[in-house]
């Protein structure tokens, strides 16, 4: 509950959404992994951490459901305006209408797949910009099942929450499950393809997360001076 009330405040700025999630699985695999007990502390750590990387992805986002939303509700205005009418331009443009709703509600599915996989990639790679959304969209259909599975939760999580505001009673069930519990369904799911993508081992953990830019500031600069 507590990790989710920090999300939640954190993603108030809009641009800082996919920085606090991104934190908040950073936070539930440090705690998973015996890294740090506590939650307050490191996410705020975490959060400042990866702020830089991860706040392009955010607006990214927004653009994206904006878009997206805007195209779908123009297209299936045309599909009400056209559907039934017999003139041949009419129907011309319910079929193109029809095709362009099709185009953009599988491509916010291929995005979503997408973006569900940004908190892992960002927490076991370090590449750069471009290279993580690459490898978000490998890992999302190189693991289609799975990557369906953290979808379907997240979005569980998000109609919730959209419910949660009109029907106050629902709130709490929120706090509990949130954005929290998907992101722990992600990291149990997703940990050993990650760990075996990234060649990673129970062994070498902590130094592949030295590698790959510990976001625990105290706990980076110390590795960061020992390995130099």
């Amino acid at each position: 509950m507590v990790l989710n009330m920090m999300m939640l405040l954190f993603s108030v700025g809009i641009i800082t959404i996919m920085p606090a999630i991104c934190a908040g699985f950073k936070t539930i695999k440090d705690t998973k992994e015996n890294y740090t007990p506590k939650i307050v502390k490191p996410f705020i750590s975490n959060f400042l951490y990866l702020f830089r990387d991860t706040f392009v992805f955010s607006i990214i986002l927004v653009a994206v459901i904006g878009i997206a939303g805007y195209a779908f509700l123009w297209y299936d205005g045309v599909v009400g305006a056209t559907g039934g009418s017999n003139n041949q331009l009419d129907q011309t443009w319910l079929i193109i209408a029809m095709v362009s709703i099709t185009i953009v509600v599988v491509g916010i599915a291929m995005i979503s797949m997408a973006f569900v996989q940004i908190p892992m990639v960002l927490n076991y790679f370090y590449y750069g910009f471009i290279d993580n959304i690459k490898l978000s969209f490998y890992m999302a259909f190189k693991y289609f099942i799975t990557t369906l599975i953290e979808v379907i939760v997240m979005a569980a999580s998000v109609i919730l929450l959209i419910n949660a505001l009109f029907l106050y009673h629902l709130l709490p069930l929120w706090l509990f499950f949130g954005i929290s519990v998907p992101l722990y369904i992600d990291y149990i799911i997703s940990q050993r393809f990650y760990r075996y993508v990234s060649g990673q081992t129970e062994d070498d953990e902590e130094e592949i997360d030295y590698q790959n830019k510990i976001v625990n500031r105290e706990t980076y600069e110390d590795n960061n001076i020992t390995k130099k």
